[in-house]
């Protein structure tokens, strides 16, 4: 989820405003877990972004297989410059 959440972000917002930035997990919340996933299945990830306020993001997701929930959660991010490590 963080992955697709960070790209999600990057690609929300202009070119500009990404060139030399990570995205920083801050926080998931509501997190389940629901069935394993396996080597060789193919994962699909639903990413819905709930709010942002300035550069902190909030997001929900699903990940499911052939249909069936397998994880569920909510998570922030937000977006820093590089340098600022």
């Amino acid at each position: 989820f963080g992955q697709a959440a960070a790209a999600l972000t990057a690609y929300s917002l202009n070119p500009e405003e990404v060139e030399d930035k990570l995205v920083y997990l801050m926080s998931v919340d509501k997190a389940r877990f629901r069935k394993p996933v396996m080597p060789n299945c193919k994962l699909l990830l639903e990413i819905q972004a709930i709010r942002s306020r300035g550069r902190v993001w909030r997001y929900k997701g699903i990940a499911r297989v052939n249909g069936t929930k397998m994880a569920d959660a909510e998570w922030a991010a937000t977006i820093m410059d590089r340098n600022q490590q």
